[in-house]
């Protein structure tokens, strides 16, 4: 009589199992930098386009009425009682509230401070661009820093969009 073979089972060992999971491991070290560089490109990407649409509304905003929207050097776009600066944009020519905020900002962002069009003029709002007679620039002062303060992004009247890298 004859005996059945053992059914023989295909598995990993061990070692095989840790050899993959340093093969993985190393992959990740060597492409996480790339991701984060990737990340902070979109923002900056995405910034340079909310200050490009910035600029062409106060362009707009400005054939309309001769003026552009005073403004005080600082990032409030609403106060209680009445719209400032870019506040005035707002709902007539900005759609979105969201584009009034950087999206490498450190503290001021929509998630935690930004408001519904229907309160711009009646709260307190503040966004994480600084404001004055055309001039929008990132805002880098107490409680924000937008893009960790290694460039300051500026837009101005009609959509142009400077870069100054800072020296920090």
């Amino acid at each position: 009589m004859r005996q059945a073979k053992a059914a023989v089972r295909a598995c990993f060992t061990l070692v095989e199992l840790l050899v993959v999971m340093a093969i993985i491991g190393i992959l990740a070290a060597i492409l996480l930098p790339a991701l984060i560089t990737a990340r902070e490109t979109a923002r900056k990407t995405a910034c340079v386009n909310n200050l490009r649409q910035i600029g062409m509304c106060l362009e707009i905003f400005r054939q309309d009425f001769g003026r552009v929207p005073e403004g005080n050097n600082s990032n409030y776009y609403s106060r209680a009682g009445y719209a400032e600066g870019l506040g005035e944009l707002i709902p007539g020519y900005l759609g979105a509230i969201e584009v009034l905020y950087c999206p490498a900002a450190s503290d001021i962002t929509y998630a935690n401070s930004g408001i519904k069009i229907e309160q711009v003029g009646k709260v307190d709002a503040v966004c994480s661009y600084r404001y004055l007679r055309g001039t929008v620039t990132d805002y880098n002062g107490p409680g924000n820093v937008n893009h960790k303060g290694k460039y300051v992004n500026t837009g101005y009247v009609g959509g142009t969009v400077t870069t100054e890298v800072t020296t920090r």
